[in-house]
């Protein structure tokens, strides 16, 4: 019986050790996590040079190699939007996930002006293979490296397989915006209109300004065209906000439209009703516009 009693103590003794542990586990992530959202808070508020600071501190007590690589990352691209690139490329030397290493390098590349670097180091790769979580963003990094150095079929193969990849409307958004500016560099403003008409019919982001531009933009390619009709009644998609850019960016590009018609009054009525309530920044040529017609 002693020793059947002396193991049921050891029995609960490890019970309770092993749960002291998992609690105390718990406690550190359960830290760890809220102090990764101060510092995504930071980042979204554009505090670079202070969110790459508690990145890196949080990277060092990180509790998996994964959380680690997490905030190095973050830590890279804070350092990167604070034009720190030589802490960006410390920080980025810690990093213990490969992929996670491989993407920070593509960031800081473009942050350094280097597509030529980028696309000879990772031209051959296949990025699909890389952790999930990366694939639509290092596609994009390096669809915007063939881009800058116009290489725009391939850019478009990456935009292409990125949109595969896109998990929100945000990003399957942002990816068929750039896809939309590289075939208009690349003169193929029919599969450009195509584009821009796909992200129109994202009703989940309807009234944002990436949707507004998308209008914008094939509203301007129809018009090139001549088909100016067709390119106002694009304009119908966009409801003028009460006062700001976005009160007057449409009414200018109305006013745009109807001067290319060579229909000079509605072109002057609209650029009058942009001025109305336009911020400071675009008064200046909405009147120098109106100068020109008058």
């Amino acid at each position: 019986m002693n020793a059947m009693n002396e193991r049921r103590v050891w029995f609960w003794r490890a019970c309770c050790a092993t749960l002291s542990l998992l609690c105390a586990c718990a406690a550190v992530m359960a830290d760890f996590t809220d102090e990764f959202q101060s510092a995504l808070k930071l980042f979204g508020e554009s505090k670079h040079a202070e969110a790459s600071v508690q990145f890196a501190a949080l990277a060092v007590r990180a509790p998996t190699a994964g959380s680690k690589s997490v905030s190095l990352r973050y830590a890279v691209l804070s350092a990167i939007s604070a034009k720190q690139l030589a802490k960006a490329e410390e920080l980025l030397a810690q990093i213990p996930r490969e992929s996670t290493k491989k993407l920070c390098r593509m960031n800081l590349l473009l942050a350094q002006r280097q597509p030529q670097e980028l696309v000879k180091c990772f031209k051959d790769e296949n990025l699909t293979e890389w952790s999930d979580v990366h694939v639509y963003d290092a596609l994009m990094a390096r669809g915007q490296a063939f881009r800058s150095l116009r290489q725009f079929a391939e850019a478009l193969k990456d935009f292409a397989k990125a949109e595969e990849f896109a998990t929100t409307p945000n990003k399957q958004t942002h990816v068929l915006n750039l896809a939309g500016s590289v075939l208009i560099e690349s003169g193929e403003d029919g599969r450009a209109l195509t584009v821009y008409r796909r992200m129109k019919g994202i009703s989940s982001l309807k009234g944002y300004g990436i949707i507004n531009d998308a209008i914008i933009s094939a509203a301007r390619i129809l018009a090139k065209q001549g088909k100016y009709k067709e390119a106002l009644r694009e304009m119908d998609g966009i409801t003028p906000a009460i006062s700001g850019y976005w009160h007057a960016r449409p009414f200018i590009v109305r006013a745009e439209i109807h001067a290319a018609q060579g229909r000079k009054a509605e072109a002057i009525e609209n650029y009058n009703k942009a001025l109305q309530s336009a911020p400071d920044d675009l008064r200046g040529s909405i009147q120098a516009a109106l100068e020109k017609l008058r």
